[in-house]
């Protein structure tokens, strides 16, 4: 196959993820590529194309997750991560404001239509802090002047 061997593959592989990482995808490609170097040890030392492709898959699927989670947490160490409703929210202090006649807050980029724990709506301008999520509805209380 032209002088090449199968590690040789792995390797050029590997760095044209890392390169491509360049570009910024959160460090997918970067684990991708350090994957494609497992293929390469598996390939120098013998093993089948099934085992090299094995090997790779399998530390490609440890070190994504493993990357993603790092890259959140470095570029928002102080955010909890999670969905909206889950709980992650719990404690966060926003504005209620008035979208499409509507009296809400923003949550990560998304409209939460606002109530106070007795049901009736808040004023738009007041600093709430989040109770609870129930449905898409937030559940919010006043905030206190230091907050």
């Amino acid at each position: 196959m032209l002088g090449f061997e199968a590690w040789h593959l792995w390797i050029a592989l590997g760095l044209a993820l890392a390169v491509a990482e360049l570009l910024g995808a959160e460090f997918v490609l970067l684990a991708l590529g350090l994957a494609c170097l497992g293929g390469a040890v598996a390939a120098v030392t013998g093993a089948a194309l099934a085992t090299q492709i094995l090997t790779a898959g399998v530390l490609a699927g440890v070190l994504v997750p493993l990357a993603v989670i790092k890259f959140r947490h470095a570029m928002r160490p102080n955010s909890r991560y999670g969905v909206t409703g889950s709980g992650v929210e719990r404690g966060t202090v926003a504005e209620i404001v008035e979208q499409a006649g509507e009296i809400g807050l923003k949550f990560r980029g998304d409209f939460l239509p606002a109530r106070l724990p007795d049901g009736n709506r808040p004023v738009p301008g007041t600093r709430v802090r989040i109770r609870e999520v129930r449905g898409i509805t937030a559940i919010v209380e006043a905030t206190g002047p230091d907050d």
